[in-house]
């Protein structure tokens, strides 16, 4: 994956992600059409992950947001991005006083590796991640019917 000096389309914590594009343009099939090619890191202090390729389906993002928005209304103890590719996974949970902990498993290749960082956010920070989201799927709407 090369450096990029481009904004992130969503951060949360040290996790950013990148949608550059679809991953077959010309598909209006459910499946097929909402596949996203995407650049993903996660930074800590001591260490970095990178993962790149058609990681994320667009439905997945939506589900996400609904997730998301079900924490922040008290609806919902837990909400997360979770891909069917095996490189990518997202967990949010409420915790006392406000307070949301999540867990990031990353990996450009889930054969031989696995990657899992923890961090804390808040109620901002996850209503930042729904309009980073929510900015993604105005770009790349879902396709076809399920």
């Amino acid at each position: 994956m090369t450096a990029t000096t481009q904004e992130p389309d969503l951060r949360i914590a040290g996790f950013a992600l990148w949608v550059d594009a679809r991953t077959a343009p010309e598909s209006d099939d459910y499946w097929d059409g909402n596949w996203l090619q995407v650049r993903a890191s996660y930074e800590a202090s001591d260490s970095s992950v990178r993962a790149a390729g058609a990681l994320i389906h667009a439905s997945e993002l939506a589900t996400l947001v609904a997730g998301c928005r079900k924490l922040l209304a008290g609806e919902a103890a837990e909400a997360g991005l979770y891909c069917s590719a095996p490189n990518l996974k997202l967990e949010l949970w409420s915790a006392p006083g406000g307070a949301v902990v999540g867990k990031l498993r990353i990996t450009p290749d889930h054969q031989a590796e696995l990657h899992d960082y923890g961090f804390a956010t808040d109620a901002a920070g996850i209503e930042a991640l729904v309009a980073a989201c929510v900015r993604v799927l105005d770009r790349f709407p879902l396709r076809g019917k399920r």
